[in-house]
């Protein structure tokens, strides 16, 4: 939507296919959206910002009633990508990020409460990945996370720094990682690329079920739903290949693959363990015997 090689009535199905993209998510069980920015910082004639995705993503979530938070993904904004991504940090200035930085927020904000939607529910990701040896993302990264903070914004980090409010990483490979996972962040999330990749559906559903009740995280957040790259290119059988496309675009919505329906039937197994604990804890406040076993 921010581009504006489209007609206004392709825009509008572009927007009426997004939200037939959110209402499937959610109909599956996810409870937050975790949209990007577009590639490159756009401005409008009079030098305003273009945040139509935002906005439409904003609408959606709130229209669909998400439960969870809105995270915003920005660091194509603000030149804090990987090098060989769009808004590459080869281009990072320093005194331009901050200013724009500390700029879009506060629209975030305001589009945010024009729509009724508390601060509280947002978060920002303002650097992906920065791994210990990219030195100048790391650096970014930081400095840009304590603006957001100052300016009332709960942050998020896809690698394990003490200095964000939620941690997003890959799934733990062993105990002592989940411990130490647990412990470095006040949230803990996983985005499991590799119950995705793979043709193995018991594990897909483990990853969003058992698997994050086991590991004790407080969020799972899978990267891809709609990514033809990588897909074999059939909606209906994992045979011939893993399922990097969860869900395939249809002429009457999102076509799902047996990896998302599988996801479906993991996220109703944590509910079931949830609500399991929760009547556990309940009956053993009144004393039930049969509770203590």
């Amino acid at each position: 939507l921010d581009n504006d090689v489209w007609t206004e009535k392709e825009k509008k199905l572009i927007q009426k296919r997004g939200m037939e993209i959110y209402e499937d998510l959610r109909d599956h069980g996810m409870t937050l959206i975790y949209p990007h920015s577009h590639f490159y910082y756009k401005v409008d004639k009079n030098g305003e910002p273009i945040l139509n995705s935002l906005r439409a993503s904003l609408e959606s979530y709130k229209n669909l009633r998400f439960p969870g938070p809105f995270v915003w993904y920005l660091g194509h904004l603000l030149q804090t990508a990987k090098p060989k991504h769009p808004g590459s940090i080869l281009n990072y200035d320093s005194g331009v990020a901050k200013k724009r930085l500390h700029d879009l927020l506060l629209r975030f904000e305001t589009m945010a409460k024009e729509l009724g939607i508390p601060k509280e529910k947002l978060i920002v990701q303002l650097v992906d990945e920065p791994d210990p040896d990219q030195k100048e993302r790391t650096k970014a990264g930081k400095e840009l996370n304590k603006i957001a903070r100052k300016l009332g914004f709960r942050t998020l980090i896809t690698r394990p720094w003490t200095d964000v409010d939620v941690i997003c990483t890959g799934v733990p490979e062993n105990q002592k990682q989940e411990e130490q996972l647990r412990k470095i962040g006040k949230e803990w999330w996983i985005y499991p690329n590799n119950t995705l990749n793979s043709k193995n559906l018991a594990y897909a559903r483990y990853g969003f079920g058992f698997g994050a009740w086991h590991w004790g995280i407080d969020g799972v957040s899978p990267w891809t739903y709609q990514m033809s790259q990588g897909s074999n290119g059939n909606p209906f059988t994992i045979l011939d290949g893993p399922e990097t496309m969860l869900a395939y675009p249809g002429v009457n919505g999102p076509i799902p693959t047996p990896t998302w329906e599988a996801i479906r039937d993991g996220i109703n197994d944590y509910k079931y363990i949830y609500l399991l604990e929760k009547m556990i804890s309940t009956e053993k406040a009144r004393g039930n015997t049969s509770a203590l076993r």
